[in-house]
């Protein structure tokens, strides 16, 4: 394959609609797909698979869809690019957008819902501060740390997370109470980064690294104690992922989450694993107790799959005929740096038909040349030098 063939095919994957964000409504999903050309969030039904764009024009992004109700809430641009932002809502079964907020264009950087209630952090030039809305009223809160980002609402609690300490190593976690208008901020041990709590009543679910690793964890307001989470499946500790893209709270209390390891990742419900191609998963919900994923690989351009083992396709893009043939088959290799480190790499084993005579010893120059130069030691018998090496690329170059 020529130097344009793979440029012009790199191109071609580029344009594939890519999706990034999921959730489940009451009725359908709702998910935020650049399909069409700009980011707008689509509504699917899970068992007929018919879907339709349920907002105009390009959606920054949206706060997470709620279970008992079909109106999402999201984050338009009102000023052109100036990431100056107005807050609307839509009806995922109608669509029938509708501005939900009435307030000054500023910088959402937070945005939730519970209910009628919307809540957000926003920046304007002169300060970041945490807001409520509830049938078109707008209330600002409290003015709070300008890393502040909020992350979820209950009838109860505004939770977010943030740089609070103002320490370089560390994310805390901040606590409104709509109650009393107290706020406070946690963190289980000094320099930890704790992310994206989530609310079930008095109780938050967080990931951090407190304990020398990225856990998930659970920490009960009203008594003020922290714990594991109780996983009825070993699953999740089998895997040992090393961090949780996404997780939430299941209706029974039970938790949802993606597993990331060795740039892949898995889905899990309750510790126990729901089957999903092999691949990264960019987002997941769970709706009547069943898991739904963004999935893709290095060979196969995002779709939303039922995670059930057999893979079910709910949506998935239209991709040109012969690109996946084109791209080959990939697969997850890990190889050991200069300083005793396991490096994992997501490699394309191009098929043998798309490869030229002409080009296959360049491809395999290629391949030696970087396991040459990944395994060299600067204090060992392949010690070299920098200029040495990039001389050693550009002669690989010149035989294209």
């Amino acid at each position: 394959m020529s130097i344009r063939e793979i440029a012009e095919t790199i191109e071609t994957i580029a344009g594939i609609p890519f999706s990034y964000a999921i959730g489940s409504t009451k009725d359908r999903l709702v998910y935020h797909s650049s399909e069409g050309g700009t980011l707008t969030l689509w509504s699917v039904d899970v068992d007929s698979r018919s879907r339709f764009r349920i907002t105009p024009g390009p959606v920054e992004y949206m706060a997470e869809p709620r279970h008992d109700s079909n109106i999402v809430y999201y984050a338009k641009d009102a000023a052109k690019g100036a990431e100056l932002h107005k807050i609307y809502a839509a009806d995922a079964i109608e669509g029938n957008e509708t501005l939900a907020v009435d307030l000054t264009p500023m910088r959402v950087e937070g945005l939730a819902s519970y209910g009628r209630l919307v809540a957000f952090t926003a920046a304007t030039k002169e300060e970041m501060a945490l807001y409520t809305s509830k049938s078109g009223h707008l209330e600002k809160r409290r003015v709070v740390p300008s890393s502040a980002i909020l992350s979820d609402a209950n009838e109860r609690y505004l939770v977010g997370t943030g740089n609070l300490a103002k320490n370089p190593r560390s994310f805390e976690i901040f606590i409104f109470d709509l109650s009393t208008g107290n706020y406070g901020e946690y963190t289980p041990k000094s320099d930890s980064v704790n992310k994206s709590p989530k609310l079930n009543g008095d109780k938050i679910l967080f990931e951090s690294n407190y304990t020398g690793k990225n856990q998930l964890h659970m920490y009960d307001l009203a008594s003020a104690k922290l714990s594991n989470i109780p996983f009825a499946s070993k699953d999740y500790q089998l895997y040992d992922p090393i961090e949780h893209p996404n997780f939430g709270w299941i209706d029974n209390d039970k938790v949802w989450f993606v597993g990331k390891r060795n740039g892949e990742a898995k889905a899990f419900i309750d510790g126990k694993e729901a089957k999903t191609p092999p691949g990264f998963l960019w987002g997941m919900t769970v709706r009547k107790g069943k898991a739904y994923v963004l999935h893709c690989s290095v060979v196969q351009p995002m779709r939303l799959l039922e995670g059930d083992g057999k893979n079910k396709v709910i949506v998935e893009p239209p991709v040109p005929q012969g690109i996946i043939e084109k791209v080959g088959k990939g697969r997850l290799v890990s190889f050991r740096s200069f300083d005793g480190r396991n490096i994992a790499a997501l490699t394309l084993e191009v098929p043998p038909a798309m490869v030229r005579n002409s080009e296959t010893s360049t491809l395999e120059t290629r391949a030696a040349e970087t396991f040459k130069m990944s395994s060299m030691r600067p204090d060992g018998p392949n010690k070299t030098t920098w200029q040495q090496r990039l001389r050693s690329w550009a002669t690989a170059m010149e035989d294209t």
